[in-house]
């Protein structure tokens, strides 16, 4: 996404009942995720979540048919149906989806939803994998987690470049009128900075 232009970043802290959001500032894209203690195959599905919007809804109309669309357009980017039609499991084994879960970076609840969506298994198969999945790690707990989440670079290489020209992490927070601790938090790194004074005294109010 950061290749092709988008400007991708973590919010500070989380925001109830919001797992992502993104918008056009300007003619920028620009994608919010949530915090990085969030399940990396989650914020990974998120991310392409809100591309689906970027792409499909210039307009933005929060309901059920874009939520739809942006989730489909999701799916099929991270789990394409040419592939996964003859791969996914036609019965709940948990090993086997864990396999696929690290080698296509999505998450086991993600797999399942596909495997019903491209009817590979039936809708009853899928609910008996859910309440299974559920009732041995409860609802927001996976197993075998992602080892590490991709990180979000082209603000700090932004603010990298910025510094370099004299001035400071203090005057960008100051100008945008942020606390100087959540702008090295949406920047995402600060420590191999050149020429960064970073005073943790100086603090900002919105």
């Amino acid at each position: 996404m950061e290749a092709h232009g988008i400007v991708v970043t973590r919010s500070p802290s989380a925001v109830a009942g919001v797992d992502a959001f993104s918008h056009f500032q300007g003619n920028r894209p620009v994608v919010v995720l949530g915090p990085q203690e969030k399940d990396a195959a989650r914020s990974r599905f998120d991310a392409a979540h809100e591309l689906g919007h970027l792409i499909c809804h210039p307009e933005a109309d929060p309901g059920g048919s874009q939520e739809n669309q942006a989730h489909a357009f999701a799916a099929e980017l991270l789990m394409p149906r040419e592939h996964m039609i003859n791969i996914l499991p036609k019965r709940f084994n948990l090993s086997a989806y864990a396999r696929l879960k690290h080698e296509w970076g999505v998450s086991i609840a993600a797999l399942l939803y596909r495997a019903k969506k491209l009817e590979v298994i039936s809708d009853a198969a899928y609910r008996r994998a859910v309440v299974t999945m559920n009732k041995d790690y409860g609802r927001t707990n996976e197993p075998f987690p992602l080892r590490s989440f991709e990180k979000p670079e082209l603000l700090a290489s932004a603010l990298e470049l910025v510094c370099s020209a004299g001035h400071t992490i203090e005057d960008l927070a100051s100008e945008a009128c942020i606390s100087l601790d959540d702008l090295k938090s949406i920047i995402g790194k600060t420590a191999d900075l050149p020429n960064v004074s970073i005073d943790t005294s100086v603090r900002h109010s919105v």
